[in-house]
């Protein structure tokens, strides 16, 4: 997202761009938004949601964590798992049709993305995260695949604006790119 708004800041010098991250679905309206990133099916609202792209998650944990513990599809639940409040009852499933659940007893509950990344980067537990999310980190090292034939069910990511007519030039070209990069 940050290098979308870094490209497209370039291109209109003047824009004052004000980035509000969070997991929470906001009323745009009542939070003074033009824009907003929804992942997963979306409410019924007078809002317009544009789809630009799909998300898969993926099960992640550090290589520190999986030096200490072997993890299979039947031993899920015994583990530490990082989750988000969106991971409530996830299922997992694999080409085969089987599915786990995304669940334990011991879980370090976060309310941000990037707060369950670097707590997963930093040995915590397992994470269910965007594979969009995670690709440098596991390119590098810093994170590893756990359970590689199992993922979460691939969902629709929407960018939703209250303008009653057409979007602004401005915000056109940001989702334009977003969509580029989601697909």
């Amino acid at each position: 997202m940050t290098p979308i708004i870094a490209h497209i800041w370039h291109e209109y010098p003047k824009l004052v761009p004000e980035l509000m991250f969070t997991d929470e679905r906001l009323d745009l309206l009542q939070s003074n938004l033009d824009i907003a990133i929804s992942v997963g099916p979306q409410k019924d609202s007078t809002y317009h949601a544009i789809a630009i792209g799909k998300l898969d998650s993926i099960l992640v944990a550090s290589p520190g964590y999986l030096a200490k513990r072997a993890v299979n599809e039947t031993d899920l639940k015994s583990h530490h798992l990082v989750t988000l409040p969106w991971q409530q009852r996830a299922v997992l499933q694999n080409n085969h049709g089987q599915s786990i659940s995304f669940c334990s007893e011991t879980q370090l509950k976060v309310n941000t993305s990037i707060s369950a990344i670097n707590s997963v980067k930093c040995g915590v537990g397992i994470g269910l995260m965007p594979s969009i999310f995670v690709q440098e980190d596991l390119d590098s090292g810093l994170l590893q695949r756990v359970l590689s034939d199992y993922r979460r069910e691939v969902r629709e990511v929407y960018a939703l604006h209250s303008d009653q007519q057409q979007l602004p030039m401005v915000l056109r070209r940001f989702v334009d790119k977003l969509k580029q990069a989601l697909n």
